[in-house]
C-alpha cells in the first residue's frame, strides 16, 4: 500500500526532462508516488484497463540503472491483474495517457528484485504511454 510523504520537490532539478538529484536527498522510509507530468484527462486507468508504460529503475544512491524497457518498446499490462508488483499497481490507477510518474521505493521493501541489493533504495521513472478501457 502507498502510504507515504516526502517532500518530492527536494530532489527534482528539472521536470523537462525530469532530472533528479538523490545523492544528498533524504531517502524515502515508505513507498511515494508522485505524479511529474499530467496526463490527458481521459481515459483514467482503473481495473481491467489495459495500460501501456515504458520505465527506468535507479539506484537512489549512485543513480545506476537497474532495469527498463527498451526504448519505442513500452510494456503493456493490465491493472489489478497479476501482470505488476502490488506497488506499481496501484500507481497506475487513475494514470493517463502521457502522464510521468517517481515511484520511490525504500531500503528492504519485500518484493524487491533480486539484483537489486537489499540495502539500496530505488525509484522508477514511469512515462504512460496508453490507456485502453
Amino acid at each position: 500500500m502507498i502510504t507515504g510523504t516526502y517532500d518530492v520537490g527536494s530532489v527534482i532539478k528539472t521536470v523537462d526532462p525530469l532530472v533528479l538529484d538523490t545523492a544528498t536527498a533524504a531517502q524515502p522510509t515508505t513507498v511515494v508516488v508522485a505524479v511529474t507530468k499530467p496526463g490527458a484527462a481521459a481515459p483514467v486507468a482503473a481495473t481491467g484497463s489495459a495500460v501501456s508504460f515504458s520505465f527506468q529503475m535507479y539506484s537512489w544512491t549512485t543513480g545506476e540503472v537497474y532495469d527498463g524497457t527498451s526504448p519505442g518498446v513500452p510494456r503493456q499490462v493490465t491493472v489489478d491483474s497479476n501482470d505488476l508488483t502490488p506497488t506499481l499497481n496501484e500507481a497506475l490507477h487513475n494514470a493517463t495517457a502521457g502522464m510521468q510518474l517517481i515511484v520511490m521505493y525504500p531500503v528492504g521493501l519485500p518484493g524487491i528484485p533480486d539484483f537489486v541489493p537489499d540495502d539500496v533504495p530505488y525509484y522508477l521513472v514511469v512515462d504512460v504511454v496508453d490507456v485502453q478501457p
